[in-house]
């Protein structure tokens, strides 16, 4: 199988690295994949992407695997950063308004999210939002959260509105990218993509 990688989603495919069995780890330095494409070191920027992707060989026929993925240049993972106040931004939801987060004071990547259910008119009497970032590849994820006890600021008097999901969190910008199921006891309203961007 043969290793190749190229640069914000430009399909000009280099070999890094080759592998004759299975299962394997490896590692690639930054330095090597920007040779192989040509490119300075610096000129590559945090946040840009280098795409992953396996071709394997066999009979005389190349295949690409599924197992594609992509990898960005992270910034390094600064509470002041990823902290604060911020605007969170649903289309699909039909949310726009002012939230904050802050951090556990004892664990720098457990992050706390208010204001979710009061931007919608509710009131707040639960939570916060509990989200848990992976320091490895800074993914995110949301436990299940009530937030509200009540929607009858809605006309509707459902009970137990509760977040819950996963994303990824750009630590360049201190942005985040979610996708969170919303739920209350009485049933499922779907999932919806938000957007939190740092005020």
């Amino acid at each position: 199988a043969t290793i190749l990688v190229s640069y914000k989603g430009d399909k000009k495919r280099a070999e890094v690295s080759t592998v004759s069995s299975f299962p394997a780890t490896l590692t690639i330095p930054l330095s090597e994949v920007a040779s192989k494409l040509g490119l300075q070191l610096s000129s590559i920027e945090a946040a840009d992407v280098f795409n992953f992707e396996v071709k394997t060989t066999a009979g005389g026929k190349s295949y690409f695997s599924s197992a594609a993925f992509n990898v960005s240049v992270v910034c390094g993972y600064e509470v002041s950063n990823v902290s604060g106040s911020y605007r969170a931004v649903s289309g699909g939801w039909g949310l726009d308004g002012g939230i904050e987060i802050t951090a556990d004071p004892d664990n720098e990547f457990i992050l706390y999210v208010t204001g979710l259910a009061a931007v919608e008119g509710l009131d707040e009497d639960q939570g916060p939002l509990k989200l848990v970032v992976n320091p490895l590849n800074f993914t995110v994820t949301a436990e299940r959260t009530v937030l509200a006890s009540s929607t009858a600021p809605w006309g509707v008097n459902y009970t137990g509105l509760a977040y819950e999901g996963s994303g990824l969190l750009n630590t360049c910008d201190g942005s985040f990218n979610m996708l969170f199921g919303i739920t209350v006891d009485q049933g499922s309203f779907g999932s919806f993509e938000f957007d939190f961007t740092k005020n």
